[in-house]
């Protein structure tokens, strides 16, 4: 009876067509929405992320500069003086001379762990003897600012420059700062307090030379400081530019001046695999850089913009990169700080085609001290200790910093 009173029990009605189905997924609204909100997610946490890595590259960075100046402290302590800012001809570095110089880097390698690399160099000879060449190729991460994007392991110059004068000069004999040429420099002689005397300090490196083991503007710098990261931070001169006058073709004559530092590193095989750099990037093999416009040239690597810039006009076209001859080229290296000197340049300067103080402030211009950090770069003070300083430093503060010796007080904080 029972089974049959629950077979006779009405059974619920079927459910009618098209209403309260389940949904198995999102509707079309709904997948919007949430691929929205995961965007506006995105975009909050990737500054941030950025924010973190360039934290941690500006950690390293101050790290590298800190064992730099404890290399400077144990060289110091083994041989009672800081190494030589570069050794070699004197009593000033000049055209004539330039790159006969072995660094201050050459001289702490022990130092810094490379005493296998300190072994095979010879000091009796320029650093440009063919017998160094290959050593010329040898990257250390330790000079490199992580922040520096034409940094890295394999890059052969150095982010971290000695502060060898206050202002603008020649590298030579009697500069004011701790490491110069052939100083021989011990705590004792630094008067305004080892806390407070500058012996290294970050660079953008537009000067660099043939590698971090030669004793030239690639591994010294004179000078100030460079405020901010801003465009104007980076801006290069073009060939002509506030220094020469345009008169009767003698911007030519600039560009083979300003080119000279350039050339000394270009070969044969560098300037072809130049050429297939800028094919690329300009995305065609009919280019004159006489033509380029800014957009076309910030489309090049810094690297390739700074030297492109820096090329003679008889160097600006495909078929003649593709053609160079460095056997062609006077390759005497001109120092802003010294040009009114430059025989070769006594005529022109005469007829008044030259304006060295233009040509003074336009090398300042791309040589300060500077970093790739946001308002700050590192620097190594002559008691070891490695501080980040604001890039908006006061000039004379920080040109009193370099100076060991002139007895001015530091009022302002730094």
């Amino acid at each position: 009876m029972t089974a049959l009173a629950d077979s006779s029990a009405p059974q619920p009605a079927p459910p009618l067509p098209g209403r309260h189905r389940s949904r198995d997924g999102f509707t079309l609204i709904e997948l919007l929405v949430v691929i929205a909100i995961i965007a506006v997610l995105l975009a909050m946490l990737l500054p941030a992320v950025q924010q973190a890595r360039e934290a941690a590259r500006r950690s390293n960075c101050l790290n590298n500069i800190s064992q730099l100046g404890l290399a400077l402290s144990e060289y110091h302590l083994v041989h009672r003086v800081f190494p030589p800012g570069a050794t070699g001809p004197g009593p000033t570095m000049t055209g004539e001379n330039y790159g006969e110089h072995w660094s201050w880097i050459a001289q702490i390698l022990p130092q810094i762990d490379r005493g296998n690399l300190a072994s095979e160099l010879d000091f009796s000879l320029p650093p440009t003897h063919p017998r160094f060449d290959r050593l010329h190729g040898l990257g250390i991460s330790l000079l490199q600012c992580p922040s520096d994007p034409g940094g890295g392991g394999n890059a052969t110059d150095s982010s971290y420059l000695a502060t060898h004068h206050p202002t603008l000069a020649p590298i030579a004999d009697d500069n004011a700062g701790v490491m110069h040429l052939n100083s021989a420099v011990g705590r004792d002689a630094i008067g305004d307090g080892l806390s407070t005397t500058l012996t290294l300090a970050e660079s953008r490196r537009l000067a660099a030379g043939l590698s971090y083991l030669v004793g030239d503007r690639g591994t010294l710098r004179s000078g100030t400081v460079k405020g901010g990261r801003g465009d104007d931070a980076r801006r290069i001169p073009k060939p002509g530019e506030s220094v020469f006058r345009a008169v009767n073709g003698f911007d030519s004559t600039l560009a083979a001046v300003q080119g000279r530092n350039a050339l000394r590193s270009l070969t044969p095989e560098s300037a072809a695999a130049l050429v297939a750099r800028v094919d690329e990037a300009f995305e065609n093999d009919r280019w004159d850089l006489l033509d380029a416009t800014e957009s076309d040239l910030s489309a090049l690597s810094d690297e390739d913009n700074l030297l492109v810039r820096q090329l003679p006009n008889t160097l600006r076209t495909r078929d003649q990169l593709l053609a160079f001859d460095p056997a062609a080229f006077d390759l005497t290296v001109i120092d802003p700080a010294t040009l009114q000197d430059d025989p070769d340049l006594a005529d022109l300067a005469a007829l008044g085609l030259i304006d060295f103080a233009a040509v003074a402030d336009a090398w300042v211009a791309g040589n300060e001290f500077g970093s790739f950090h946001s308002s700050s770069l590192h620097a190594s003070f002559a008691d070891g200790a490695a501080r980040r300083l604001n890039t908006f430093i006061d000039p004379a503060v920080f040109a009193s910093m370099i100076d060991r010796d002139d007895r001015r007080p530091l009022t302002t904080p730094f």
